[in-house]
């Protein structure tokens, strides 16, 4: 994506004169094979296999006494192709708030706390690595609950008190504009509570979407664990889903479970391997990848991952396979 001339002028000069505004991203790029049974495979050069390949915009002001005033404009981007993803530009955040000694305030189109919180310690390859991440059996990125990322919310995280923080959200309409009266949202209150300290790492969180009149109101807990024991990090991970409407795998409640691990090889090397399941959708996934870093920016991986999918509301169950191989880079 080309940032327009006067944009650019603007980061580089708040760059210079406060340090406050700063261009970030990643460029993710690799061969990917992907087959579904009954469909012929899918082969080619892919963006986003390990990392979500995005750019973006974040920025502080110091406003004394320790507060801080803050924004981030994030957008998912195809490097393959040079697209952008979503269908609006900052598809992934556009938020500011504030933050301070009493927690951190935020507002806009924000990433849910069990979609923030939960993968990397439920599941070691976290939202990446194509269908091995958490995602692929765990239903809070389903539709319903935004996919994982909600419009028109308002959200509030604690400080950190001895490795435990707290979260809270709410959003006033999970997906596009709001509607004129309160029948017409999807409204969305979203709690979390993690803590991350020493070897160990906890997480549980919980939305609940009340409905638009007419639609379904769905609610999804998802617990996460994970501990680390010198090179070797274990995790797992228990999902319920309940009163969904279904549409995405057929079923209205179900129950995800995950387990796996990840090994430090040398000091730029990580090996990793989980399984997941849900048990009333049937699905599952075994996941098998590497990563090697040949800079704290850049790192070459590969992967593969195999198991059984819907197609949607109906019995029948899929099996499915990917392969890929790239490389990724963060700026």
């Amino acid at each position: 994506m080309k940032i327009p001339y006067v944009l650019a002028a603007g980061l580089v000069y708040a760059t210079q004169c406060q340090g406050a505004v700063t261009l970030y991203g990643i460029v993710d790029n690799g061969y990917r094979y992907d087959k579904t049974e009954g469909s012929r495979p899918v082969h080619g050069l892919e963006s986003s296999n390990q990392y979500a390949s995005r750019w973006g915009m974040r920025g502080t002001e110091s406003l004394g006494g320790g507060l801080e005033a803050f924004f981030v404009l994030e957008s998912a981007i195809s490097t393959d192709t040079g697209t952008e993803g979503g269908n609006r530009l900052f598809n992934r955040a556009s938020y500011l708030g504030l933050s301070g000694p009493m927690g951190t305030v935020r507002a806009g189109r924000t990433t849910h706390l069990a979609f923030e919180w939960a993968p990397g310690i439920a599941n070691p390859f976290g939202l990446g690595y194509g269908r091995a991440q958490l995602g692929t059996t765990f239903a809070y990125n389903d539709n319903e609950f935004g996919s994982g990322r909600v419009s028109n919310a308002i959200y509030y995280y604690s400080p950190s008190l001895h490795g435990f923080q707290g979260g809270i959200g709410y959003s006033f309409q999970v997906n596009g504009s709001e509607l004129p009266g309160s029948s017409a949202n999807n409204r969305m209150i979203d709690l979390a509570l993690r803590f991350t300290g020493g070897p160990l790492g906890m997480v549980a969180a919980y939305e609940a979407v009340r409905g638009a009149a007419g639609a379904a109101s769905p609610k999804v807990l998802t617990l996460g664990a994970s501990y680390r024991l010198g090179r070797l990090t274990v995790n797992a991970g228990y999902g319920h889903l309940r009163q969904s409407s279904g549409t995405a795998f057929g079923v209205g409640a179900d129950r995800s479970y995950s387990v796996g691990g990840s090994f430090d090889v040398g000091s730029r090397g990580r090996l990793l391997a989980a399984y997941q399941t849900a048990s009333a959708s049937k699905l599952d996934n075994w996941a098998i990848g590497y990563s090697h870093a040949l800079s704290k920016r850049t790192s070459l991986y590969t992967f593969v991952n195999w198991g059984k999918t819907s197609p949607g509301p109906v019995p029948a169950r899929l099996r499915q396979s990917q392969f890929a191989v790239g490389m990724s880079h963060r700026f």
